[in-house]
């Protein structure tokens, strides 16, 4: 957990540095999700005892970045 003074300090201490010079409008926040598009599940509905046999796992994915401003402006998905 993290100690809220901390957490306080910074935000009224180092934050109006790092912010200085910038408007709310050019500082964004970006982050990314993957989906996994051919994947198949490792879980099946089978009865005890039965084997359950698959293949290899497939590792294709989309991979969308995802970006915002602080004043809620949203930039297209790469």
């Amino acid at each position: 957990m993290v100690n809220e003074d901390v957490v306080t300090t910074w935000l009224t201490e180092q934050w109006p540095l790092l912010q200085h010079g910038y408007l709310d409008k050019n500082i964004f926040n970006a982050d990314e999700a993957g989906l996994f598009f051919k994947f198949t599940s490792n879980k099946t509905h089978t009865f005890k005892g039965e084997k359950c046999s698959g293949g290899k796992l497939s590792k294709e994915r989309i991979t969308t970045l995802f970006c915002v401003s602080m004043t809620g402006e949203k930039d297209n998905p790469l």
